[in-house]
């Protein structure tokens, strides 16, 4: 006698025995009460959640010899037939076998003929989406107005497959799908009526490996089974479905943040000399930092979330509490990166090796907050060095003086009077200051005002040469002297050491024990490796 495996030999026979899609069950069956049975329905969502046996239960309870009721018989000639799956009124067609125009067209001529038996006849067509843009067009009069007998049932993973212009001619019910907590007591009942002993914790993870799909769920179950006999144990779940203890999870994320590679490269090595599927651990990984991650989140009920038994919730939250929330997103980032990179090389132990590596050898996370209160620190450091500078200044250099309207200016006055000048645009534009620092005036020659630079500060002339920042010399010009003058830019004809080269050798140890550089190196905890000069061939703008 041959065997029936456990997803068929559970199939659900009834729309009450479908589980966890009683948006569409509870729809259904008041349709079939009211008599308002649509031609077209189109059930759509993931594997093995229940839509092709909702559409044979469909089926049996437009046919059945008692009735149409939203509750077959189970038990007549027809609800059989439809149930071994060959009844002459009910056809089930694969949409990925039978997708060209050719099927489609003999199909539109068998909608012509009347049920052999039943009251309907009923196309069940499974992964519609499979059908080509012609096979589609060619459905659609039949689709929208199909004889009185024919009942059209498509079944679909991929909805956005499907032209929208079938789409609208159909009722579309969504199926999810199946929360953990039902398809571990679906399994619980299944097991009991099996007489396997199998513990919870099993069950729940079975049902995750099952991605919500209850078909995949009891396939596993049935291999387990096989495997064990009528006693499987959590190990054997675990070593039959390549996952990860949950501890060794805790263990790895731990050794992250603690940034201990020696422990986690032996922990890879162990896993590997085991037997583990290295892409599977990155996978497992992923689900644990993603768990970590909605505890840090703030959510008040995690169990809606999290499909997880409540003593796993409490584990995953304690170790949550003690990792940040950036240290967890960096973590999480990286093994996703990691993921889709093993997918495509021949050394995956090398790149998680590699990644393992990089996360622990990065520098220690600094919350957001403490990072800003730091700044803020710095930023009045900055401030009261700026004060005592200006403070400074203010003591060195006069303001410049405010000549009357039409004042005789000369060369000599402009040159008393320059370095105010300079510290005035100095404090509007603080590049254009630093540039006039470099020149001096060299020549007036009745409203024409020559500034003369080194030979080896072309950088700072052209800057100053550039219109806006001219504009703003001529206009500082008038407003001290009260004579509108014109400024010309020149550069010294010869020059010995450039200024720049002097200024870099006296300033560089005074650029590394200055406190603000001090302070930048303590926060982001730096350090100096070199000291470049400014360029002064670039013709960039600082």
């Amino acid at each position: 006698m041959s065997y029936l495996v456990l997803a068929r030999k559970y199939r659900p026979q009834s729309f009450d025995e479908i589980v966890g899609q009683e948006h569409v069950t509870q729809t259904l069956k008041s349709a079939i009460a009211q008599g308002k049975v649509a031609h077209a329905y189109l059930f759509s969502g993931p594997r093995g959640v229940g839509k092709t046996s909702a559409a044979r239960i469909l089926a049996k309870s437009l046919n059945c010899e008692r009735g149409i009721s939203a509750d077959p018989c189970q038990k007549c000639t027809h609800c059989v037939e439809i149930t071994q799956g060959n009844s002459l009124d009910v056809l089930e067609i694969d949409g990925a076998s039978n997708r060209g125009i050719d099927e489609v067209r003999t199909l539109r001529e068998n909608v012509k003929f009347s049920p052999v038996h039943g009251r309907f006849k009923i196309y069940i067509i499974d992964e519609v989406h499979s059908l080509t843009h012609d096979a589609f067009n060619a459905l659609l009069k039949t689709l929208e107005e199909p004889p009185a007998h024919v009942k059209f049932v498509f079944a679909t993973t991929e909805a956005h497959r499907v032209l929208p212009t079938i789409l609208s001619r159909c009722q579309r019910f969504d199926f999810k799908r199946i929360p953990t907590q039902l398809l571990v007591q679906k399994l619980s009942e299944i097991a009991q009526q099996e007489k396997i002993e199998i513990n919870t914790e099993s069950l729940n993870e079975i049902a995750l490996s099952s991605e919500g799909g209850l078909r995949d769920a009891q396939t596993i179950l049935d291999q387990l089974s096989a495997y064990s006999g009528k006693k499987v144990e959590e190990g054997t779940v675990r070593e039959v479905l390549g996952l990860i203890e949950r501890e060794v999870l805790e263990q790895f994320i731990a050794f992250i943040a603690g940034r201990d590679i020696v422990k986690l490269l032996d922990m890879v090595k162990q896993l590997e000399e085991r037997g583990t599927d290295l892409g599977q651990l990155v996978n497992n990984l992923i689900q644990h930092c993603r768990n970590l991650m909605i505890c840090q989140a703030g959510v008040k009920d995690l169990s809606n979330i999290l499909d997880l038994p409540k003593e796993v919730i409490e584990k995953v939250k304690q170790q949550a509490a003690k990792l940040g929330k950036d240290e967890i997103l960096f973590i999480l980032h990286t093994l996703v990166g990691l993921q889709q990179e093993m997918k495509r090389t021949a050394f995956p132990k090398i790149l998680l090796e590699l990644a393992l590596i990089r996360m622990t050898e990065m520098r220690q996370w600094i919350q957001i907050p403490d990072l800003v209160e730091k700044l803020k620190e710095l930023e009045e450091k900055v401030g009261h060095a700026t004060e005592d500078d200006e403070g400074n200044a203010q003591e060195k250099v006069e303001p410049p003086p405010n000549f009357p309207q039409g004042f005789d200016v000369s060369l000599e006055t402009i040159v008393q009077s320059w370095p105010s000048l300079v510290q005035k645009i100095k404090s509007q534009k603080v590049p254009l200051g630093t540039a006039l620092q470099m020149g001096k005036p060299s020549a007036l020659k009745g409203k024409r005002l020559t500034l003369l630079f080194p030979s080896a500060e072309s950088f700072h002339k052209e800057l100053a040469e550039r219109v806006n920042n001219k504009k703003l010399i001529e206009q500082e010009l008038q407003v001290i002297f009260g004579v509108s003058l014109v400024v010309e830019l020149a550069l010294e004809k010869n020059s010995s050491i450039p200024a720049s080269q002097n200024r870099t050798a006296s300033s560089t140890h005074n650029n590394v024990e200055d406190p603000l550089v001090k302070s930048a190196l303590e926060i982001f905890s730096g350090r100096v490796i070199r000291i470049h000069a400014n360029e002064t061939a670039n013709g960039k703008e600082p």
